[in-house]
């Protein structure tokens, strides 16, 4: 964060609403790894342990008229609540790019989170993933990258 001035770091998980959340993490890995998850199904149950970590809303972070330049969303499978959020506080319409890592496990959020960008006017990108989706990667974890933005 060099360089940057008035910068407040929130220790918390953004999800749709303020809570808590059980983050699943494979033993004997350092909690800053990228594996850290809300989906317990990617790793062997008996390996894992959990974590619970305070929540709040994307939404109240971005006042009114702030202008976005982008927003990086890689929050482990709640993409499409947080977007949903986004579009229901009216807060979206100030962002000018999302970047999005989807994680994908056995339900439409990939669907949910396209809806979302394209009512709200954004232009959309896809990129590859981690797995290809082929029948035998049926309800098995996976990524995908998605990039939006207006004009």
């Amino acid at each position: 964060l060099a360089g940057f001035r008035k910068v407040k770091v929130i220790n918390s998980a953004i999800a749709r609403k303020s809570g808590t959340i059980s983050l699943k993490i494979p033993k004997n890995i350092d909690s800053a790894s990228p594996n850290i998850s809300i989906f317990s199904s990617r790793w062997d149950k008996n390996k894992i342990f959990k974590l619970r970590v305070k929540t709040i809303p994307i939404s109240t972070l971005i006042r009114d008229k702030t202008s976005i330049d982008c927003l990086i969303l890689d929050i482990e499978g709640k993409e499409d609540e947080v977007l949903q959020d986004l579009q229901n506080s009216k807060k979206i319409k100030f962002i000018k790019n999302i970047f999005i890592e989807h994680h994908g496990y056995n339900n439409h959020s990939f669907e949910k989170i396209i809806k979302i960008l394209a009512k709200n006017n954004f232009k959309i990108i896809l990129g590859g993933g981690v797995r290809p989706p082929f029948w035998w990667y049926k309800n098995k974890f996976f990524s995908s990258l998605i990039y939006a933005y207006q004009d």
